[in-house]
């Protein structure tokens, strides 16, 4: 049958009626052969659903119910007289067309190459968020799969309840063996096309479980439900066959390639209010089965044969014992049930079907168009080996909600905290102070939740597909309606946050401070409309995944090389920031920083500060005009007056230990720069003063950086005082040679003592050692006020 034989596939239109829970589509082939599909929803309370929502959601179930019938005859143009979507929209619906419809394509020999062609219109979608109560949907059919996923569900507390599609006879028996009573969802194909199949229309594989995804939505929002959970496996990601250069995968529908798709689409263009993943997804369906074997109980009412769940042809047997799909679960079971267990549940003894399991070890060209696993899984169930390899493993590619995993936090700090309270206090904890050993046992845990300032250590490394952060799950759970401009760098990172916020804030703009300079990003999660200004570290960074919709970088030079190792992956881990942009952000930075970070990868826009003006400013020094530059640049983005932006930049006050004077004393006038960890930003304080300087405070932790040219600018602002404290400070002695007075000590009362009794009057003495604080005190903020305690005294 030729694609060419009608012009055109309508999507004609939709209507529901609440009265009777009836939605029907409607279709047509060039507006001559016109189709109605029919649902009817159960007889339950519904919640008061906006009806923007609730027509975006009908809209797109208009879209996926259409694929049965568009498939008859696959008509080079489509029209969607139903609704309108935008350019990203269109290109979600060509993929899923295209993709679930490969097994078709192949078996009707149809080439799908630049076949499928949604129309759009310039814009962009919207998506539209609404509260929904804690509780999960479970899609059910008949399987061992969903069963597993329900004892999951209940194990860990979870409240659900399961939904189907079609009230299979099967399903039902296995829900009432489960105690739950299942919300039904009825399904009436348009006769008319079972009679043009009759008639020669072509015919085939439908992604069905894309249908289910679009209607699941649908009950969690009608019915209550935040989660829509799935019992879909890793093994569902492997395909079929090649066909015309792409991967024919009769689970696409099924895999985490879809689950990814389907919960981005879900999240821009119709609702971020229903999360929807897999609690299967890390498991391939071998140790489905080993943990299915552990529920008896089920045994005699499970099904997973696909013939009990066709629309015509249905088989009268729970297992036909004649397709893959009853071959495949019987081989995988063989190590976890006994045989003649096995044999009564399936009627027939399966193990001889050597046809059938030579297609299944992969010895066909063609991988069987059947929902099975790997010719590894099936090796090892047929006993053929007995090397397990990755197969029982848990595997961190997977999209569930922490809350649903076996998860530990690691560093229990101000973000660890953070992370206990967001999870409810159900999540274990471990850290450093628990003794060396603390990091045995991390493979007991799904889920490893990883503070910033823990560096990834080989156990932590050698589970790095299950790690996430305080961070990456602020991310994740962001509303699409917020708007976040992330601020990193090797200095500076929190002044120009600071100054962001205060210009936006001053605008009238509904913004919060976040970060490492404002309150922790993850309890703010649930806000929407909000705008956030991020403080990010290269920890916070490193191997995150996110957008920021202008990325801010105040500054780069070497900066906690201890932990990344070397400035290239320093810089990597910093790239975080700008490599989830989309073309319609922002990346900001200086011209003088260009060279490197032009090679950082960005789709955004990038402002490159090159002009520098003089602003009106309390802060001193040429870095804080720097900072300024970039914050009035960002202003600019946010279309903030100019006046505002002027205001703000001129009452700016700066930030506690940045260059924070706090007056003469005996005639000597003290700076606290405490922030100062590098020997560049030390450098940029000293520039600040020239050869107003008397004395200095150098030293802290050695993390084996450069102090030369420290020592020269030093030397050239004729500073005559250092006083040095350990370790760093050993280093810096050897550079100095003679001409400084210095006083070596691990003593921040002697050290201030000795400062006031040697710096002339007139004269400054600054605070900034160039060195991490970690030596001798937990942070700068605690250098910084023991400093300022002793100066005042």
């Amino acid at each position: 049958m030729s694609p060419d034989k009608y012009k055109r596939f309508v999507f004609e239109s939709y209507q529901f009626r609440p009265e009777s829970g009836e939605i029907s589509f409607r279709y047509s082939f060039d507006g001559e052969i016109e189709f109605e599909e029919v649902l009817v929803l159960p007889e339950m309370e519904v919640l008061q659903v906006e009806e923007e929502l609730l027509e975006r959601i009908l809209f797109n179930l208009h879209l996926i119910v259409g694929i049965s019938y568009y498939k008859a005859y696959c008509p080079r143009e489509i029209e969607v007289k139903s609704g309108v979507l935008c350019e990203a929209e269109a290109d979600f619906w060509n993929k899923l067309y295209t993709q679930g419809l490969g097994e078709f394509f192949y078996q009707n020999e149809i080439d799908f190459r630049d076949l499928v062609k949604f129309p759009f219109e310039e814009g962009d979608g919207k998506s539209v968020a609404m509260d929904l109560p804690e509780r999960s949907l479970l899609p059910l059919g008949g399987g061992k799969d969903s069963i597993v996923a329900a004892e999951m569900l209940r194990e860990r507390g979870k409240e659900f309840e399961i939904f189907n599609l079609g009230g299979y006879d099967v399903a039902m028996e296995l829900a009432d063996k489960m105690g739950k009573e299942p919300i039904v969802v009825t399904r009436s194909l348009d006769e008319r096309l079972f009679k043009l199949n009759e008639e020669g229309a072509l015919n085939g594989h439908v992604p069905i479980s894309a249908y289910l995804a679009f209607l699941s939505v649908l009950m969690g929002v009608l019915y209550g439900f935040k989660y829509v959970v799935l019992a879909n496996e890793k093994s569902a990601n492997e395909g079929n066959v090649e066909f015309h250069g792409v991967e024919v995968n009769h689970q696409y529908s099924k895999s985490f390639e879809f689950e990814q798709d389907f919960s981005v689409y879900l999240r821009d263009f119709v609702t971020p209010s229903v999360k929807y993943f897999s609690l299967l997804r890390p498991f391939y369906e071998i140790e489905i089965a080993r943990r299915f074997a552990e529920y008896p109980e089920y045994f005699d009412v499970f099904t997973s044969c696909n013939r009990n769940f066709k629309i015509v042809g249905k088989s009268e047997k729970r297992w036909c014992c004649e397709c893959a799909k009853c071959v495949f679960v019987y081989a995988i079971l063989m190590r976890f049930v006994e045989k003649e267990k096995l044999v009564e549940m399936f009627g027939k003894d399966l193990s001889g079907e050597e046809g059938i399991f030579d297609e299944l070890l992969g010895k066909g060209e063609v991988k069987p168009f059947d929902c099975v696993g790997t010719p590894e899984e099936v090796s090892y169930g047929l006993g053929l080996t007995d090397e397990e390899g990755d197969l029982f493993k848990f595997h961190g590619e997977h999209q569930i909600p922490l809350s649903f995993l076996k998860s530990v936090i690691v560093g229990y700090g101000r973000e660890g905290k953070a992370v206990e309270k967001f999870l409810g206090g159900d999540v274990a904890v471990v850290d450093m102070k628990d003794g060396e050993d603390y990091l045995d046992g991390l493979d007991e845990y799904e889920a490893i939740v990883k503070s910033p300032g823990v560096p990834w250590l080989p156990e932590i490394e050698a589970a790095s597909d299950k790690v996430t952060s305080a961070t990456q799950m602020f991310f994740d759970g962001l509303d699409p309606s917020c708007f976040v401009i992330g601020v990193t760098g090797s200095k500076g990172k929190s002044t120009t946050a600071s100054l962001i916020y205060e210009i936006l804030k001053a605008a009238g703009r509904r913004v919060k401070l976040v970060g490492n300079i404002g309150e922790v990003a993850l309890g703010h999660v649930a806000e929407k409309d909000m705008i956030f200004v991020m403080e990010l570290s290269s920890y916070q960074l490193d191997r995150l995944r996110a957008r920021v919709d202008v990325a801010v970088w105040t500054s780069f030079f070497p900066e906690h090389l201890n932990v990344h190792g070397d400035m290239e992956k320093y810089l990597e881990a910093k790239a975080g920031i700008a490599r989830g942009q989309r073309k319609e952000d922002y990346f900001v930075y200086h011209e003088r920083d260009a060279e490197v970070l032009n090679n950082v990868s960005s789709a955004a826009q990038r402002m490159i500060v090159k002009d520098l003006p003089v602003f009106e400013t309390g802060l001193r020094g040429q870095h804080n005009q720097e900072n300024i530059a970039l914050c009035v640049t960002v202003g600019t983005i946010m279309r903030v007056e100019k006046d505002v932006i002027e205001k703000v930049v001129r009452d700016f006050e700066g930030l506690p230990h940045r260059l924070q004077d706090l007056g003469e004393f005996e005639g000597v006038r003290f700076v606290d720069d405490a922030i100062s960890t590098t020997p560049e930003s030390t450098i940029a304080a000293l520039e600040v003063f020239g050869d107003e300087v008397g004395t200095i405070l150098l030293g802290g932790e050695d993390r084996g950086v450069d102090f030369g040219e420290l020592v020269e600018v030093l030397k050239k602002f004729g500073v005559e005082n250092v006083v040095l404290f350990p370790d760093s400070g050993v280093r810096i002695k050897g550079l100095l040679g003679d001409g400084f007075r210095v006083l070596e000590t691990e003593s921040m009362e002697e050290a201030v003592t000795w400062a006031k009794k040697n710096t002339v009057a007139g004269k400054v003495c600054l605070l900034s050692t160039a060195s991490p604080s970690y030596s001798l005190w937990k942070n700068f903020e605690e250098k910084g006020e023991e400093f300022q305690k002793w100066v005042v005294i």
